[in-house]
């Protein structure tokens, strides 16, 4: 569909969907046969097809198997593999770009937007923003913790939101930037938030938040660059991290960059 890829994701029947930020949605079907190198189809979805914009930013899939697709301009795209219901402003979302997207334990379905975040329970949303003590309404990411906390990277540092309260960490707690671009529990149950700006292409490394204090990495301790994009952790329990340079693997002691 296009070459700018903006989100990857893998489904419960290990179907890959690429979403890129001018063609939509791409669908990677495989097609292995032994003793053939691996080739596959790719099948598109946009605009035409009902899509709600082609720039997509998140993909995630809900209890019901549907995904779940943030886009930029458009609001989010519910797929359900054959019909396409789109949510907007229109129907309360807090504004149509949405930059990411979680559904908690509970089902609801959070989205960060430019204009704070949306929660929606299937058929109403409620807006959350500063005024509730979120931290910032430019929202970048969205994660829900082990223990059911929701956490939102906004622009003004990170807030934990426990179902009553926000609380929010800021670079005064120990983070080392306000601007979270990314967010990923490991293994152990500790949050690392990736920092940085998207269109300025800066950012500040990683910060690692153990529940009580923050330990940061950035350029000077080996990291190829300070805009950290994505984060995900392999197997072995090695984090990786995607800047705008290249990829870094952290083994808990030293980076190696590729």
């Amino acid at each position: 569909a296009d070459n700018g890829i903006g989100a990857l994701f893998e489904d419960r029947d290990g179907q890959l969907w690429i979403g890129t930020w001018t063609g939509g949605l791409s669908r990677y079907d495989d097609r292995r046969d032994v003793g053939r190198q691996d080739v596959g189809d790719f099948h598109n979805i946009d605009q035409k097809d009902g899509l709600a914009a082609n720039w997509i930013n998140a993909i995630t899939q809900d209890r019901e198997g549907r995904l779940l697709i943030a886009t930029n301009g458009g609001g989010v795209s519910l797929y359900d593999g054959l019909v396409i219901q789109n949510l907007t402003t229109y129907d309360g979302l807090a504004s149509d770009r949405v930059g990411s997207l979680v559904q908690d334990r509970q089902g609801y379905i959070w989205m960060g937007t430019t204009n704070g975040v949306s929660r929606y329970d299937g058929e109403t949303f409620t807006h959350f923003s500063r005024e509730d003590g979120l931290a910032h309404d430019l929202v970048y990411s969205v994660l829900e913790d082990r223990e059911g906390n929701l956490w939102f990277g906004t622009r003004g540092g990170v807030s934990r939101y426990d179902g009553e309260i926000f609380t929010t960490l800021t670079v005064e707690d120990g983070l080392t930037s306000n601007s979270v671009w990314t967010m990923l529990e490991d293994r152990e149950g500790t949050l690392w938030f990736g920092t940085g700006m998207f269109l300025e292409d800066v950012g500040n490394g990683v910060s690692r938040y153990d529940g009580e204090t923050f330990t940061s990495f950035t350029v000077s301790d080996g990291l190829p660059h300070g805009f950290i994009a994505s984060i995900a952790q392999d197997r072995e329990g090695n984090l990786w991290f995607g800047t705008h340079v290249g990829v870094s693997r952290f083994d808990g002691e030293v980076f190696t960059n590729f």
